[in-house]
Formats: C-alpha cells, sequence, structure tokens
C-alpha cells in the first residue's frame, strides 16, 4: 500500500460564491491529516508516500474528478471507470499496487459574507413561501420545507474523500465521501472525517 499527497482545495469566500482558493489552508490541511493518520489507520506508519510527474498528477486529478461526478449519482460506476493505462504505468515504476488517496476541499466565509449571503436566502424562502401559498395552499409546508433545505447557507464547509486505487486492475478499490459544515481546517473536523470514512 502507498499514499499519494491528498489533492486540496481550500478556499475562503469574500464574496457571492466564489471560493478564493488559498495555499495556507491546504496547508494546513494537509498537517493535520499527516498527524491525524495513523490514529485512525491501523498501520499507517508502515504506508510509503510515493511521487508522481506533474503531469500524471494532473491527469490522475482529472480521472479522480470525473469518478467523484459519477459516484454521486451511482457509486457502482466508479468500477467500471477505468484509471488511464499511463497513470497506472507510472505509479508501478514507484512500486505501487494500491495507492491511497485524499481528496480534500472546502471553504470558510467570511462574517461579512455569510450575514448577506443568509440574509438573501431568508428572502429568497420568504417569496417562495408567498408563491405557493397564492398559487398551490395545499402544498404550503411541504415546499417551505424544500426550499429552505435547498435554499441554506451555511458559514463553512468540508468534504474529505478517500480513494483507493488498484493500479494492476486500473480501477478503484475503495471510494468513501465524508461531509460537514464544520470549519475545513479545525483538528475536529479532520478527526470527524477520519473516523466517518474508516468506520464505513
Amino acid at each position: 500500500m502507498t499514499l499519494l499527497s491528498p489533492y486540496l482545495y481550500q478556499g475562503i469566500i469574500r464574496s457571492g460564491n466564489k471560493v478564493e482558493l488559498k495555499d495556507s489552508l491546504n496547508y494546513a490541511i494537509a498537517t493535520i491529516l499527516d498527524e491525524q493518520l495513523p490514529k485512525h489507520l491501523a498501520g499507517a506508519e508502515n504506508i510509503q508516500p510515493i511521487t508522481v510527474s506533474p503531469k500524471t498528477r494532473r491527469d490522475l486529478g482529472t480521472y479522480l474528478y470525473r469518478v467523484r461526478l459519477d459516484s454521486e449519482y451511482n457509486r457502482r460506476k466508479i468500477r467500471r471507470v477505468k484509471i488511464p493505462q499511463q497513470i497506472c504505468e507510472e505509479l508501478q515504476q514507484e512500486g505501487a499496487q494500491f495507492v491511497t488517496v485524499f481528496v480534500s476541499d472546502g471553504h470558510a466565509r467570511t462574517t461579512n459574507n455569510y450575514s448577506n449571503m443568509a440574509a438573501a436566502s431568508r428572502a429568497a424562502n420568504a417569496t417562495l413561501a408567498l408563491t405557493t401559498l397564492a398559487f398551490t395552499p395545499y402544498q404550503v409546508g411541504k415546499v417551505g420545507k424544500i426550499g429552505a433545505k435547498n435554499a441554506s447557507i451555511q458559514p463553512y464547509s468540508s468534504s474529505l474523500e478517500l480513494f483507493v486505487l488498484d493500479v494492476q486492475k486500473q480501477e478503484v478499490l475503495k471510494y468513501q465521501r465524508s461531509m460537514l459544515y464544520l470549519p475545513p481546517t479545525n483538528p475536529f473536523t479532520i478527526r470527524q472525517h477520519l473516523t466517518s470514512l474508516f468506520l464505513e
């Protein structure tokens, strides 16, 4: 078993819903993962870290992104989305058969952004409720709940995904995702993610 350095997409939302990626936040996540992983995965200290060329890392990132989209709809699909051969060949040259990869993304909103977006969300929900009341009174309550859930604005979002790749068979052996609305760089959040990923 080998471990590839994680793919990290941590950022701050200052205005609207646009995420500004921050290297400092990515570094904080990588540091916490290094500290926490041995506490959740037996034998983690014996997993060998490997490096790959920048091109292979980009290509693998593109592949993982496609798998993540497919898995949202049907987790069984991931076995049929073969890992490109050139990626597997380079990983095998590094002495790997099974490769563990983490993908971490998340954001924190600034206080002003959260206040403004939450106010806009409440206004949108109120408008939806009034429209529903005017045109379909028998759905009031049911639609109100759905609207509030879909339009809710969270100050934080944190996701950690685990992939175990079999590079000989060119397939994903395991895929798990943990999603929390907690500060992404908080060690507690990472502990919760790892507990969820390795208990399932």
